[in-house]
């Protein structure tokens, strides 16, 4: 892979310099001035979020289904530490679930991400070049 005239080859370096490239062309909007949408209709919504049932066990068999060899999420929580707190955290995560449902919003930390290019290894053959 070739930066700027430099060839990187170390798995680390091409990741990093992928990530500063992103971070260079992506900016980070104020959300503050957002204006509210004005609802177009008098007619009561079909697609009510608050309809939608789940219960502690839904929520307790959705943390049984985590794949533990997975990374952690933008929270840094990993799978494996969900898993073994399922009995704990269910109830709680109904509550914030359900409420989130009923409100018609989320929480702006859930609409947060942490987009990390992963390299994969490209064979002598094809090769790589990236001129940023």
């Amino acid at each position: 892979m070739h930066i700027n005239g430099e060839v990187l080859t170390s798995e680390r370096d091409m990741v990093t310099a992928f990530n500063d490239y992103f971070v260079s062309v992506f900016t980070s909007e104020d959300i503050s001035t957002i204006p509210t949408p004005v609802l177009m209709t008098s007619e009561p919504s079909q697609f009510d979020l608050s309809d939608i049932d789940f219960t502690v066990q839904d929520v307790s068999n959705a943390l049984f289904k985590l794949r533990i060899d997975k990374a952690a999420g933008a929270d840094d929580l990993s799978p494996r530490f969900l898993l073994q707190l399922k009995d704990y955290i269910a109830y709680p995560l109904y509550l914030l679930f359900r409420k989130s449902l009923d409100e018609g919003s989320v929480p702006a930390d859930w609409k947060c991400a942490n987009i990390s290019p992963i390299y994969k290894k490209i064979s002598p053959v094809r090769g790589l070049t990236v001129d940023f």
